[in-house]
């Protein structure tokens, strides 16, 4: 039967889990916090430099 979203469990249709080496993650991870933010806002930070163009702020994509 279907399963129900807990409190925990990860909003499907805002966020998607991303499968990367372990010794990348420890390294967003630790540049993440060396830099004041989270491993997420980490990674759109990366990509938006590797873009070079911001992406949207999640509450301007919810404002819409």
């Amino acid at each position: 039967m279907g399963q129900s979203l807990g409190e925990d469990d990860m909003d499907t249709t805002r966020w998607k889990s991303i499968l990367v080496p372990r010794e990348m993650y420890i390294d967003v991870k630790e540049t993440a916090k060396r830099e004041g933010r989270t491993i997420s806002g980490q990674l759109c930070y990366a990509y938006e430099q590797f873009k070079g163009e911001p992406l949207p702020r999640p509450e301007d994509i919810d404002s819409k």
